[in-house]
């Protein structure tokens, strides 16, 4: 008898264990601002920083906001943690920024990150924007590609808020610090070069806009197959 009822008491715990409700991860937010692709509104300090307003809607199961706001000339990103849905930073004028949210949860492991959303901010009397520095499309980072006939077609997005993106620069080497000019004056945001397969390559995009401003991009490894 006793048996029985230990028995039916762990088959109770059991079911309890199984029936319990999953955890729900933190949802996807949405970012408001500053908008995509935009030179954004800011409250100037001085000729050389900014304080710039960031907002995005709140998400269901999120008890932290990490923002992540990328310095796309240098890389360096700043990243700040807050219960509200905004936050004010300090940021250097006259540069590109890449930024986006990741949503927590005290009950989940799970991070859920926001789309990624660029702007510019502005120098002091600007008068002609800097070209976004060019996103790379394909090879992504860390790719192993095939390659038709010892080719393979790079393809990449530019952006200028000025709308005055004149050409391309593609660079491409086997080491990071070693690249080179594979094509100049490109004038589509695609190229089709000549690789050797079973190799560790490293391309870049350098964008120029029509008053000789340009901008260089990150620099993705990728990988050709034997």
């Amino acid at each position: 008898m006793k048996t029985n009822l230990v028995l039916l008491l762990v088959l109770v715990s059991l079911t309890f264990i199984v029936c319990k409700d999953p955890i729900p991860d933190p949802e996807q937010t949405v970012l408001i601002l500053p908008e995509d692709n935009t030179s954004c509104i800011y409250v100037s300090q001085s000729s050389s920083t900014a304080s710039v307003d960031f907002s995005w809607k709140q998400a269901l199961h999120t008890d932290e906001y990490k923002l992540v706001v990328k310095n796309l000339t240098t890389n360096e990103q700043i990243t700040s943690i807050t219960e509200n849905t905004g936050l004010r930073l300090t940021l250097n004028r006259g540069t590109p920024y890449q930024w986006k949210v990741i949503t927590t949860s005290e009950l989940s492991n799970v991070e859920t990150s926001s789309s990624n959303f660029s702007f510019y901010l502005e120098a002091q009397q600007q008068g002609n924007y800097l070209p976004f520095p060019a996103r790379l499309l394909s090879p992504q980072n860390d790719e192993i590609v095939t390659l038709t006939n010892g080719r393979y077609d790079f393809s990449w997005q530019g952006e200028d808020i000025d709308n005055d993106l004149s050409h391309y620069t593609l660079l491409i080497g086997n080491a990071q610090d070693a690249l080179s000019e594979i094509a100049t004056d490109i004038v589509t945001t695609s190229f089709s070069a000549d690789l050797n397969a079973a190799q560790v390559y490293f391309w870049q995009i350098i964008s120029y806009d029509q008053i000789g401003n340009s901008t260089k991009s990150i620099i993705n490894r990728f990988e050709t197959a034997p």
